[in-house]
């Protein structure tokens, strides 16, 4: 993968998404922005500079089987309870396209949050040392959690989103709905020139989903929102085609949340029947000038929606929310897209938005701009490879993971028996090879590929596609991974080996052979 120099983005640049953050955004171009939130994020945690110190974070890092990493010579190491989660599948795939198209990745140890949320609960959040975010309520935080916040020290993790915003503590990477980086960029690629060839498209805003009750009233945010979105499509049919495919909201009459509130209007269409939509496959959002995304259904998150809006030739609205991705930074109101909600609605203002032809292929351009310049396939590589050697620097990891004695020493203090590592390697293979790591010298033989020293990163990253993939369309011979992981974890039963053939036995006795004497 191609890295150089940062070219200056064409994307007009306003005040950061969140306002306490918005200094450090000043006078950077939109790649800046995102480099400067990276960095932001990694200063939450302390900088490492010992080699003994650096050990210790290792073994802190690769002793959870459900969420640790190690990335040594180009192969990605992982238990297999990491596997085990439909993400925990996506992220492999993500992270092995990465070592396929580059096959000089530099090692790396790392935990990995696979929840939405950035989190696995705002208990865990707090009881792990992490400061609380100011727009999260200690509602369902222990008294025993707030009392280690004081006192712990958080683990520098991998998140994909962060729901309550910037200031919750973790270190964004790509979602996870990315996949496989060379087949990303061949659909993005496809779904681009289909929606340049559309020259006719509804004025409306579209949007399909489904809405999901959630037994709690702090993770039912996002299903509100989509509630009040779709409600709309049954008072201004003429701007809006926004329907649920499966519309399980919760009953706000009968289980109230108190600060979720539906107005008088949202509520007789609730009482009426929300407006349902069948699936539609992702080609039908191109006969719309206008896609919205919403927050997700299960917790009120970032959704996997978002990920394709951007290529497809439309402009592109956003619900507000406080959840937060990596490229966000990049983003501007205005500039790069819409931004609505039920509070700031007005219809008439709002009609005249969708029907100012300028402002939409305006925000249309500007949103294949978002793609090209931070989801394309080499944009998300190279911000993985930003990420990966920040994070490296930061927490002194070149202490450990390019040094062999200090590298084994770790590998010999994590309880080895308590892991079943899958061991996928990228390294000098046309595809990559799978194999379970059952022995434990073969596990502490890891430690010589702490001679695998890749150059850094030089300079500022690149947010512009690196090298076109698309265009040569590189195949994928990559091994299946849901597949052959289903039949890994459930294997057949292994057939006996068949027994060796034996001598005939011939007249003159047991194993004599005929013949003359």
């Amino acid at each position: 993968m191609r890295r150089v120099a940062l070219a200056t983005t064409t994307l007009a640049l306003v005040a950061g998404w969140d306002e306490p953050f918005a200094n450090i955004y000043r006078g950077l171009d939109t790649a800046g922005r995102v480099e400067a939130e990276l960095n932001r994020s990694l200063a939450d945690y302390a900088q490492i500079e010992t080699p003994g110190a650096a050990e210790r974070l290792v073994v802190r890092l690769l002793s959870d089987p459900r969420r640790s990493a190690l990335i040594l010579g180009n192969r990605l190491l992982v238990d297999a309870r990491f596997l085990l989660t439909h993400k925990g599948l996506h992220h492999v795939e993500f992270v092995r396209s990465v070592l396929e198209r580059s096959h000089d990745h530099p090692n790396f140890a790392y935990q990995w949050e696979w929840n939405a949320d950035g989190f696995n609960s705002e208990d865990q959040l707090i009881r792990e040392g992490c400061r609380t975010p100011r727009r999260m309520t200690l509602e369902r935080v222990k008294p025993g959690s707030i009392a280690n916040q004081k006192i712990r020290t958080p683990i520098p993790r991998l998140v994909i989103a962060k729901k309550y915003g910037y200031d919750q503590c973790g270190i964004l990477m790509p979602n996870v709905y990315f996949d496989d980086l060379t087949l990303w960029g061949r659909e993005e690629a496809a779904l681009r020139r289909e929606g340049l060839a559309k020259t006719e498209r509804d004025p409306r805003v579209f949007w399909r989903g489904a809405i999901r009750r959630q037994p709690d009233c702090l993770d039912e945010t996002g299903n509100f929102a989509r509630l009040e979105a779709v409600a709309l499509s049954a008072q201004f049919p003429q701007l809006f085609d926004v329907k649920c495919i499966s519309c399980g909201a919760r009953d706000f009459d009968k289980r109230p949340c108190p600060a979720l509130t539906l107005d008088e209007p949202t509520r007789r269409v609730v009482r009426d029947g929300l407006p349902r939509g069948d699936h539609v496959a992702e080609e039908a959002y191109l006969n719309y000038k206008w896609l919205l995304n919403l927050p997700g259904s299960v917790s009120g998150s970032y959704s996997r929606n978002l990920n394709h809006l951007w290529a497809s030739g439309s402009a592109v609205v956003v619900w507000a929310a406080p959840y937060v991705e990596w490229y966000y930074p990049a983003l501007a109101e205005g500039k790069t897209h819409l931004e609505m909600s039920k509070t700031n609605f007005d219809a008439e203002p709002f009609a005249r938005q969708l029907l100012n032809a300028t402002l939409q292929k305006r925000l249309a351009t500007r949103a294949r701009a978002v793609h090209d310049e931070f989801v394309c396939a080499d944009c998300l590589g190279n911000y993985w490879r930003l990420l990966v050697d920040r994070t490296r620097d930061r927490f002194g990891l070149r202490h450990v993971l390019e040094d062999p004695r200090s590298l084994r020493r770790v590998l010999a203090r994590l309880d080895f028996h308590n892991f079943r590592l899958v061991e996928f390697n990228s390294m000098g293979h046309e595809f990559t090879r799978v194999r379970l790591l059952a022995d434990r010298r073969a596990f502490l033989n890891l430690a010589k590929h702490a001679l695998f020293r890749p150059e850094p990163l030089a300079g500022h990253w690149n947010a512009m596609p690196g090298r076109d993939w698309a265009a040569i369309d590189k195949e994928s011979k990559s091994w299946t991974l849901t597949k052959d992981f289903k039949r890994y974890v459930s294997p057949e039963p292994t057939p006996r080996p068949a027994p060796p053939p034996r001598h005939k036995r011939g007249r003159h006795g047991k194993g004599k052979k005929r013949g003359h004497h």
